[in-house]
Formats: structure tokens, C-alpha cells, sequence
């Protein structure tokens, strides 16, 4: 849960978690209040948003994929 201060926006919140983008806090259903806004992304001070956990990106490497030419 993050309470909203004065000058926060939504772009910001969601990358001090670790988020890449705000997607995941606006489609998260505790924040579905949000949506009623005309504009979702304004925010006011006192607001209370849950923060969902970043998903963790998994990428594979085969050792010897990569190799340098010089």
C-alpha cells in the first residue's frame, strides 16, 4: 500500500517498486476506484494505492552465445 503525497504521480510510484510502467498498479482490482477518475493518473494526496509484487523477468543464456570479435 503507498499513501500518495503531494506532487507524487503514477509514472513515479510505480517505478520506486520496481515497476516498469503503471499498468499492473491500474489493472490491480483494489485500485479499481481509480478508473472512475476522468483521468487515472491525476492523483490526489491521501490517495491509497496498492502496489502489486513486480513479476521477476527471467531470461535465458547458453553460455558461448555470445562471443567477441576483434
Amino acid at each position: 500500500m503507498h499513501v500518495v503525497q503531494s506532487g507524487e504521480h503514477l509514472a513515479a510510484i510505480a517505478r520506486s517498486y520496481g515497476l516498469t510502467s503503471t499498468t499492473a498498479i491500474l489493472r490491480d482490482p483494489a485500485n479499481a476506484d481509480l478508473f472512475t477518475r476522468r483521468n487515472p493518473n491525476v492523483l490526489l494526496p491521501g490517495d491509497e494505492i496498492t502496489i502489486p509484487d513486480p513479476k521477476e523477468k527471467r531470461v535465458a543464456i547458453t553460455p558461448g552465445a555470445f562471443t567477441s570479435s576483434s
